[in-house]
């Protein structure tokens, strides 16, 4: 199943646990299971062997074979070579296999390429599932996870036949002890609450209890699994899984266990769960197991009315089992739903033949609040009829989460207004309007004049202040149909419909420059302030929502030209190079050449203790007629030119030289670099990364890598390849600017990253708005839960920092410790700002 989509393979696995639900009985349903897989990957044989010990195997199922193949299989076999490996065995090429032998009804039919998978129950080797191909065949790395993944849950449904120990639970005819916890796994804190029967069960009592007592009874070869198995509690919230567990008389129990996180604060989990004794139990028939191990899923059986609902499905829905039973399904759903629902619902009480549906679902509550459901339902036999029977996991908070980054995406966090992108995404709309109306449309850009000078007499709090107000008194003049945005820093866009005349386009101008006429009150001063101006007219400037844009901002860098205050309304001239970008243009050609390039480098720190673990090189231009340029000037000019990406290997070999330099001197740090978009894409990338790594003797650890999530989602197939390069020689990987962009879940899991930044433009709204902190707060969390290390950008005040360490932040950077600086200053800071010379930072 190569390049099958995320819901092919939701669809299949689904399909498997389903089958496992209906079955009757273990044979039944691993020839269903068996043939779905097999289907999933194109296989023209499959086989299930049971372990008998030694190097003994008993055919128990077996498909494709034109005949019976023998009952049991002893000696060097693929199977007993698979169990002994504990992992899956992929052979591409069977006749020149020499790590086992090829049984003979394989070799009859001429059998090419195959893999066998080990089925594992209960910690045990249970028996193989193996898939043959009679054509030469390549199971990709994607083919291999997938079925691995299916063994894993047949050999969870091989366990429901065979011990079926849940059924106690689920029917509440087995004891558990369920406990509630406060811990920093693995030590218990505090002890919420334990259900009596620990003492019938284990023989323990509360009072036994103390912070090391779980790790000092596990059974020592069961010690190092389940602690593992604790590093993926706190990894992903979750986890079920069975270890030997030590009785108060000195004897074992095997113990299934379930646990989950709740919540954590400042490293501290509270953690609900249960445990099993499994010891002695009887195999009884199991009527649901758990799909899967890693997220809670509801199970429904329904007619007109629900039949049964697992405790997820209950708790998904708010109703008890009793009350759910008096619901027809389709009360459950919005209003615009219900007939659609009735229909499908009749089809299969019919038994009819229908499409199974895998589909996105809203479930309303009994408290009327709504739920996002990814639901998978099909058709069942119950009863002597039909039935439906529907899988469905809550994504409500995945959906939520996805809105929140989308919102934060098209909004400016400090003023409200629309950003650049969602601009431009209005100004589309309006120009769409406007040629059917066949009226005039006014883009206006303007820029604050002087306001540097406010953030730098009173702070940036303050120029924030004076921001909002702008915003405040722009919506305030303007109609309520014309859009406000904010760019960038002090540039904010408007849109100006509805116009009949273009003369009308000079009053609503005068209107806009109104909104400075009144001073400012800035920490109870008076500030006069006042703007530069820039206007583009549809149609006659263009019919593009990029082209109107462009020309208003050409308008304004030449209105800068003419003097404060001043408004220009785009022409052709103004198409032309200013002056000085001509001189730049022409001198960037040689600078790298003349020398005139240098490093900067910004410290990157650890927020709990302030200590510098790295810093991102930043390039400057040293003009020698213009001084020290900012790369916001010639990186543009750069790219257009083609330079950029020598640029980019300078900074690549300078940074690594001084980084070695500096490690030399006993401080252990590392280097992060920004890739542009361009250079990302050059041919050459990786091997220039490697030989300036040996060249300046620095290990790839000691380099990150960052790259924008806007350059990593261009070509998201060839950006996962590269990256993947880049983390075979051990260079790290960061996200820049998460969040500014069209952020998407699953390239965070694909692309393995190493850290994600938080861009400062969160780091500051989160002062200013709960909401925009729980974004941030979301962010970090997500991080940590894929192993990312949550950085943030754009530290100024001590309260940004205090607040990052109570949202559990790890590293940032900001003018709060140091902005960037040359190379001989950062040595002085790492000298008296927590870098170690006696080998690593403190």
């Amino acid at each position: 199943m190569g390049g099958a989509d995320d819901c092919a393979v939701y669809e299949t696995v689904s399909a498997v646990c389903l089958e496992g639900l209906r079955a009757e009985d273990l044979e039944g349903f691993l020839k269903a299971a068996c043939e779905r897989l097999a289907k999933a990957i194109g296989a023209d044989l499959y086989k299930v062997l049971r372990y008998e010990g030694g190097d003994s195997f008993s055919v128990i199922l077996h498909g494709g074979f034109d005949r019976p193949p023998k009952k049991s299989l002893r000696g060097r076999t693929k199977a007993e070579y698979t169990l002994r490996e504990g992992k899956p065995v992929v052979s591409t090429d069977l006749e020149r296999e020499s790590r086992f032998e090829t049984s003979e009804d394989l070799k009859r039919l001429k059998v090419k390429s195959g893999i066998s998978l080990p089925l594992i129950v209960k910690g045990s080797n249970w028996g193989v599932l193996s898939f043959f191909f009679k054509r030469r065949r390549e199971l990709s790395e994607e083919e291999v996870k997938f079925l691995q993944k299916a063994a894993e849950l047949i050999s969870g449904f091989v366990e429901k036949f065979e011990d079926l120990f849940m059924r106690g639970c689920i029917l509440e005819k087995s004891p558990c002890i369920v406990y509630i916890a406060e811990a920093k796994p693995p030590r218990l804190e505090n002890l919420l609450y334990v259900s009596p029967n620990l003492k019938t069960i284990l023989g323990w009592t509360r009072e036994d209890i103390y912070p090391d007592w779980w790790v000092d009874n596990l059974h020592p070869e069961d010690r190092e699994k389940a602690l593992q198995n604790v590093e993926k509690l706190k990894r992903e919230g979750e986890v079920y899984h069975v270890y030997r567990f030590r009785k108060r008389d000195g004897s074992y129990a095997w113990i299934k266990a379930y646990g989950k996180v709740m919540e954590k604060i400042r490293g501290t989990y509270k953690v609900v769960g249960y445990w099993t004794d499994v010891t002695e139990l009887k195999e009884q028939t199991d009527l649901f197991e758990t799909l899967t191990q890693n997220a809670p899923v509801a199970i429904f059986l329904y007619r007109e009315k629900f039949l049964y609902a697992n405790p997820a499905g209950l708790e998904l829905t708010g109703y008890s089992l009793e009350e759910l039973k008096e619901k027809f399904v389709w009360d459950l759903v919005p209003e615009k739903h219900k007939e659609g629902v009735k229909e499908i619902v009749r089809r299969r009480i019919n038994c009819e033949k229908i499409l199974k549906e895998y589909t996105d679902f809203e479930v309303i509550r009994k408290d009327g609040d709504k739920r996002i459901v990814r639901l998978y339902a099909d058709t069942v036999k119950y009863k002597g009829g039909c039935a439906g029977l529907a899988v469905g996991i809550d994504i409500t908070k995945q959906k939520e989460l996805e809105a929140e980054l989308l919102k934060i995406t098209f909004y400016d966090p400090l003023t409200g207004l629309p950003n650049r992108l969602f601009f431009l995404e209005e100004l589309k709309s309006y120009i769409n309007l406007a040629a059917r109306r066949r009226e005039y449309l006014a883009v206006v850009v303007l820029d604050l004049n002087r306001f540097r000078y406010v953030n730098a007499s009173y702070g940036t709090k303050a120029g924030d202040a004076v921001l909002r107000e702008v915003a405040r008194r722009l919506k305030r003049i303007l109609r309520e149909s014309d859009i406000v945005g904010r760019f960038f820093a002090d540039e904010f866009g408007i849109i100006v419909g509805g116009l009949r005349r273009k003369k009308d386009i000079t009053v609503v101008v005068n209107k806009i420059r109104s909104i400075f006429d009144q001073p400012f009150t800035v920490n109870s001063h008076t500030v006069h302030l006042n703007a530069n101006y820039g206007v583009s007219v549809y149609p006659n400037d263009g019919e593009s929502a990029q082209d109107l844009l462009r020309k208003a901002e050409l308008a304004l860098r030449a209105s800068k030209e003419v003097g404060e205050g001043a408004v220009y309304f785009y022409s052709k001239d103004i198409e032309k190079e200013t002056v000085e970008e001509a001189i730049l243009r022409i001198s960037l050609k040689d600078a790298l050449e003349r020398g005139e390039f240098i490093l900067y480098y910004q410290p990157i720190f650890r927020l709990y203790d302030r200590k510098i673990i790295g810093v991102e090189a930043l390039l400057r231009w040293q003009h020698p007629e213009l001084g020290l340029i900012s790369p916001v000037r010639f990186i543009p000019i750069a790219e257009n030119t083609g330079l950029i990406i020598k640029l980019g290997y300078f900074v690549l070999d300078k940074a690594l030289e001084d980084i070695s330099k500096i490690r030399k001197k006993g401080y252990d740090l590392f280097v992060g670099i920004n890739f542009s978009a361009r250079q990302f894409s050059d041919e050459k990338l990786l091997s220039k990364i490697e030989k300036t790594l040996k060249k300046h003797r620095v290990k790839g650890g000691h380099l990150l890598f960052e790259i924008t999530e806007s350059t990593a989602m261009r070509d998201p197939e060839k950006s996962k390849e590269i990256l993947k390069s880049l983390k075979d020689m051990g260079i790290k990987i960061a996200i820049d600017d998460f969040g500014t962009g069209y952020s998407s879940m699953n390239y965070l899991i694909e692309f393995d990253v190493d850290k994600i930044k938080i861009d400062k433009s969160f780091v500051l709204a989160m002062m200013e708005k709960e909401r925009a902190k729980s974004v941030v707060k979301t962010i970090i969390d997500l991080s940590h839960s894929i192993g990312a290390v949550a950085l943030a950008e754009g530290i100024e005040t001590e309260e940004q920092l205090r607040e990052l360490v109570n949202l559990d932040c790890d590293e940032g950077q900001g003018y709060l410790i140091s902005p960037p600086v040359d190379y001989n200053r950062l040595m002085e800071l790492l000298e008296s700002y927590g870098g170690s010379a006696e080998g690593g930072s403190r």
